[in-house]
């Protein structure tokens, strides 16, 4: 069963409604993490997929944690996203080397297991996770001034990453700007690759594949196709 969700967590072609199963019923909750999971694949990583695949391993313990007193289920929207941003913040923006969060990932892995093993009760449940799982890897995110510098050097447009940028800039959307953008909006280059209209060359634009110089364009915005038009 393990080598089977190891392998569909990486599979893109594997659907929301595999992991339905995994959750109570009637809750909509697996599409929402769904969603993390999709961004966590565009990442190109596998360093998350220990502790997910351990969850979902033992998904009957976690669909209803004994004791919980406001009879929800393992807080997986939370979990999901931090571990979502975590991995995209320490993998990706910072490149920063798996060794150093692996052991820890492994440990947090295998406090999930005991969890499950012991019946461990919600309460306890909740403030271990905190210590275990969330303070840990608050501490190894960049600080503000440091992620800022190093998206602009390290997010990329090229083909292995476009579904990185779809999901970058979807956030940036949604979090800064308050706007939700369909998954079938494209990623544009403001200043397009080949510039020839605005008088430029390729080689002469600094960062023409930069983060700075992408935007998500809608199909109703870009049915006319925006092409290499400029501003005016």
């Amino acid at each position: 069963e393990n080598a089977e969700i190891y392998s569909n967590l990486l599979n893109k072609d594997i659907s929301a409604e595999y992991f339905k199963k995994f959750f109570k019923r009637n809750t909509g909750l697996y599409k929402k993490v769904f969603k993390s999971i999709k961004a966590l694949r565009s990442t190109n990583t596998q360093l998350w997929t220990i502790v997910v695949m351990t969850i979902f391993s033992n998904y009957k313990y976690f669909k209803k944690i004994p004791n919980n007193p406001s009879n929800s289920v393992f807080e997986y929207e939370k979990f999901f996203e931090v571990l979502e941003k975590f991995i995209f913040s320490y993998s990706i923006v910072t490149k920063s080397p798996s060794n150093k969060v692996q052991t820890h990932f492994a440990q947090f892995s295998e406090q999930l297991r005991t969890w499950a093993r012991e019946n461990t009760n919600f309460d306890d449940v909740q403030r271990e996770l905190q210590t275990s799982f969330y303070d840990k890897i608050n501490a190894k995110i960049p600080n503000r001034d440091e992620f800022k510098k190093l998206v602009k050097q390290n997010i990329k447009y090229t083909s292995k990453n476009i579904p990185l940028c779809h999901y970058y800039l979807h956030e940036i959307e949604n979090k800064v700007f308050g706007n939700i953008i369909t998954s079938e909006a494209t990623i544009e280059h403001i200043i397009p690759r080949t510039p020839k209209k605005w008088r430029l060359k390729a080689k002469e634009v600094p960062g023409l594949h930069h983060i700075g110089n992408l935007i998500l364009l809608e199909m109703r915005l870009n049915s006319g196709g925006a092409g290499n038009k400029v501003f005016n």
